[in-house]
Parts: structure tokens; sequence; C-alpha cells
């Protein structure tokens, strides 16, 4: 089982096609449910700006779209809330970064256990994640 911001896995730089191909293998590739609508803004703004032609606009919302069905989803609500605090606090996270970090905690603590592997794209993230005791399957 593992973690992995859906976010590297389709915004193209050095870490896309490592991300891609970890969740592929991974037995149950997770991430939070802002996860989606982030990639698919991010990847509208990079064709408005014009880093994306209409065709490889059209692709990559394809592929975001089919790949995001194979994704388990931690909700981002009441019960994640407390955990997004602690961690936005306790370790001065951007947003979207602490989302994943709690999110990838939720999972870890209640489905995953000892299984579980976090994929992160930043040392930020990797720190805090392994002073919470999450195990690392790869720095992006």
């Amino acid at each position: 089982m593992g973690y992995v911001s859906f976010f590297d896995g389709f915004i193209e730089d050095a870490a896309s096609t490592q991300a891609r191909d970890w969740w592929r293998k991974s037995t149950l590739p997770a991430s939070s449910w802002l996860a989606s609508p982030v990639v698919l803004t991010t990847l509208d703004q990079r064709h408005r700006i014009g880093h994306l032609n209409e065709s490889e606009h059209r692709q990559a919302v394809a592929d975001v779209e089919s790949a995001w069905g194979l994704f388990h989803k931690v909700p981002v609500g009441p019960k994640l809330a407390p955990e997004l605090l602690r961690v936005l606090r306790l370790y001065g996270l951007r947003l979207a970064d602490a989302v994943d970090v709690a999110s990838a905690l939720h999972i870890h603590r209640r489905l995953a256990g000892d299984a579980f592997r976090f994929a992160v794209h930043d040392k930020v993230m990797a720190a805090s994640a392994q002073a919470e005791g999450l195990a690392l399957a790869l720095m992006l």
C-alpha cells in the first residue's frame, strides 16, 4: 500500500515518471480528495500559459481522470482536520503538503499499518513524514 502525492505523477518534471511508476506498482495507491482538482486546475493553467498545447492538455486530463479511479481517496473533512491542523502548526508545511502528510498519516494509522510507504516530493515533507514515523518509499 502506498501514498503518493497524485500531483507528482501528472505535472511533468524530473519526478513524474518515477511517481507514476511507483503508484502503478502499489497495491493500493492513495491520495487526498483534493489531489485531482489540484492537478486538473494546474494542467488547465499550464495550458492557458502555453506550456501545454491543446492535444497535450486533452491527453493529460484524460490520463488524470483515468488514473484517479485507481486511487483510494482520503476525505478532507472533520475527521482529518485535527491532524491537518497539528501537522500545519508543527512543521510549517504549505497547506497542500500538510494535507498530503495528514492524509498519509490517516491511511497509515487506520488502513495500512506497517505495510504503508509514503512517496514525497520534497525534503521538508520527507522530514515531517519521517518525524511522524512514516516509512518513505522514495524521495521524488
